[in-house]
Parts: structure tokens; sequence; C-alpha cells
């Protein structure tokens, strides 16, 4: 995601990640990977369950229990989710310019979040 960052930015799209990692090892996980975007604690996954993105996949017994499935919320300026795209397996992503593609092609409902140049590179 660090990779595409730079993608959402110019489009005026701000890239957060939720993990049910404690601060600590967020912070030094971002450190050894210049992680450059807010990585946002949910140690009790509460916030993964609540928005129902906890990945199933994974059994409890598993040191990776309670992270969510792969995928992402686009939120306007408003708050308000205008897209959400999720994944269940865990090595699939979809890319920044895939997902800004399909906002240039009409699907982002109008007046919904950040306006999107069209013909992106």
């Amino acid at each position: 995601m660090q990779q595409q960052r730079s993608t959402f930015l110019r489009e005026g799209i701000e890239v957060y990640a939720i993990s049910p990692d404690p601060p600590d090892l967020l912070s030094r996980f971002a450190c050894r990977f210049g992680i450059e975007y807010p990585l946002l604690s949910d140690v009790d996954s509460a916030v993964i369950d609540a928005f129902g993105i906890r990945n199933t996949n994974i059994p409890e017994n598993h040191d990776w229990y309670g992270v969510p499935y792969p995928g992402m919320y686009l939120v306007d300026e408003s708050g308000v989710v205008f897209d959400k795209h999720f994944v269940s397996n865990h090595t699939v992503r979809e890319s920044a310019h895939s997902t800004l593609q399909r906002f240039a092609v009409g699907i982002r409902p109008p007046g919904a979040g950040p306006r999107l140049r069209t013909g992106l590179r």
C-alpha cells in the first residue's frame, strides 16, 4: 500500500490501515518498512468486527487471528463511505490504479467522494 499511496494522494485520497497489533509493534513495523500512512491499532479487533471485516479464514489459535480481510473503504470528506472492496484471499490486492479507474468510468455515485480525474496513467 505504501507504494500505491502516492497514486491515492494525487487523487485527494488519504490511506490508513487497521490491525489488531498493538501500537508499539505497528510503530516498529512502520519504521522497518518505511510506512508513512497511519497504522491504526485495534488490539481487541472491536472495530474490525464492527465493520464485519474479520478474516474468518484464520483460526483462533493462529498468530494472525483477528486480522481483517485485505481491502479498502473509500470515505468522502464528510466521512461517508462511498466504496468498499474486500477479498478473502490475503494474497490478492486491488491496485490503486484499478480502484481509481473504476471511478474514472463513472462507478462513483454523483457528488460522492473526492473528485477524481479521468484518463489515469
